[in-house]
């Protein structure tokens, strides 16, 4: 009885993302919350919720789910990636660069998860530099440097991209290939 209703679940969520990829919400959240009743273990079913909420906008909501699944799962590398992307849409890239570096930790090869993490970089070097411009002269030499250290990690992870994925768009853009 316990492997059916795990069968019967596991249907539920495939049924779920597939009429999530045809923009039918209703029936997947129908599902999502079915699975999460039957299993509330399941990390899939708990980030359904916020596989809904972004795709209605609701930022906040997703973080939520997909924060409740990674805790179920800490290890999924996809919860800690999709949760670091909220975090960066949100303007928090020192919160969002942890996501990512966990995503990297449980899968190496995730792509997008290092391109982020480029991008995370990329974004607290913006706001260290912005720090240089108001900081008295006989400090602002540490924020330039940090600024330059982040630059320069940000670099090395979209080349790496790039030579994982020649026809990467986002390392392409970011390397002015």
């Amino acid at each position: 009885a316990i492997k059916a209703d795990q069968y019967l679940i596991d249907a539920w969520l495939n049924l779920a993302i597939l009429y999530l990829s045809e923009g039918r919400p209703v029936e997947a959240e129908i599902l999502f919350s079915g699975a999460a009743q039957r299993d509330p273990d399941s990390s899939t079913a708990a980030a359904g919720p916020g596989f809904i909420a972004v795709l209605n906008g609701k930022y906040a909501d997703a973080s939520v789910a997909f924060d409740r699944a990674r805790k179920i799962q800490p290890d999924d590398y996809f919860m800690s990636y999709a949760l670091g992307r909220l975090t960066l849409r949100e303007g928090r890239a020192d919160e969002a660069l942890e996501l990512f570096r966990a995503a990297l930790k449980a899968n190496p090869e995730y792509l997008p998860a290092t391109t982020d993490t480029a991008l995370a970089y990329l974004m607290l070097a913006r706001d260290e530099q912005a720090k240089v411009t108001n900081a008295p002269p006989d400090r602002q030499g540490q924020f330039r440097d940090r600024a330059d250290g982040y630059r320069t990690n940000a670099q090395t992870l979209l080349e790496a991209s790039y030579r994982a994925d020649p026809n990467s768009v986002a390392a392409n853009v970011a390397l002015g290939s």
